[in-house]
């Protein structure tokens, strides 16, 4: 609750089989998030085998609810040369594993998010990077821009740059 990261550069190189990476936590299970941010950061999960997860907020999550939070101007990179490992992306998660993604009142702006190497499989999302095992997002007045990409997003709403910038954004969210 209200931790707020700024100018970071987290690189995970794993330790077994995972590389998980984010600014708040590497893993996530069921866990509460409130009220937290991670701005002008870089996230790097790279190994060069399997399990390579990173996101802007937390690299893996089983469960969890994200309440006010918020990513801009990020770049988010997962990296492996394996092509049976895994690598995923996202401007909030790497990846969601049998569960919701519950986010309310949360956006991503200005996302960098990529993959590098021969994983097999490999995604970007814009709040999650995959959606394994049939998990999904369940978004509640969330916002994206500026990310390149639309994927695993929910429903939550794209905005222009000039609405981020304007207080069209902010003003949705309640400031």
């Amino acid at each position: 609750k209200n931790l707020h990261v700024k100018n970071a550069n987290f690189l995970a190189i794993g330790q077994n089989n995972y590389s998980y990476v984010g600014g708040i936590a590497g893993v996530c299970y069921g866990s509460s998030i409130k009220n937290c941010s991670v701005v002008n950061s870089s996230l790097e999960s790279k190994r060069n085998n399997n399990n390579n997860c990173a996101g802007s907020i937390v690299g893996y999550s089983t469960g969890g609810t994200f309440t006010n939070c918020y990513v801009a101007n990020c770049t988010v990179i997962s990296e492996t040369d394996d092509s049976q490992g895994t690598s995923f992306s996202g401007g909030f998660a790497g990846e969601i594993t049998d569960s919701t993604l519950t986010i309310q009142n949360c956006y991503v702006y200005q996302a960098t998010l990529s993959t590098v190497g021969n994983a097999v499989p490999q995604g970007t999302g814009v709040f999650a990077g995959n959606l394994w095992g049939g998990s999904t997002i369940a978004d509640t007045n969330c916002y994206y821009g500026a990310c390149g990409i639309t994927e695993n997003a929910g429903t939550a709403g794209e905005k222009t740059e000039e609405e981020f910038r304007n207080g069209t954004v902010p003003g949705l969210l309640g400031e």
